[in-house]
């Protein structure tokens, strides 16, 4: 098992999914309104999020936050674009 500590704008994150073969990084929006970022810092995004099944999943727009991985002084700080998605999780 592989600990490492991840902060995503300065909240720390407990829990995270890593899938390699997704093409984008994926925020639910209950995980976006428990850091406190006001939905102000939203930006707009014009094109849907389509599933494989072919359901659109609602898209409440795209925000840019810095993560930083790991304990100084082997840490790796990073600014990446997430879409802000209003749907549920598979994982809890």
């Amino acid at each position: 098992m592989v600990v490492v500590s991840l902060n995503i704008t300065d909240y720390d994150v407990r829990r995270i999914l890593v899938d390699s073969g997704s093409s984008i990084d994926i925020l639910f929006y209950d995980a976006f309104s428990k850091i406190s970022i006001p939905d102000g810092r939203l930006g707009p995004i014009s094109s849907p999020l389509v599933g494989f099944t072919g359901d659109a999943v609602p898209v409440e727009g795209v925000i840019t936050l810095i993560m930083v991985a790991g304990r100084y002084p082997k840490q790796s700080r990073a600014q990446v674009d997430f879409l802000v998605v209003s749907a549920s999780s598979a994982y809890n």
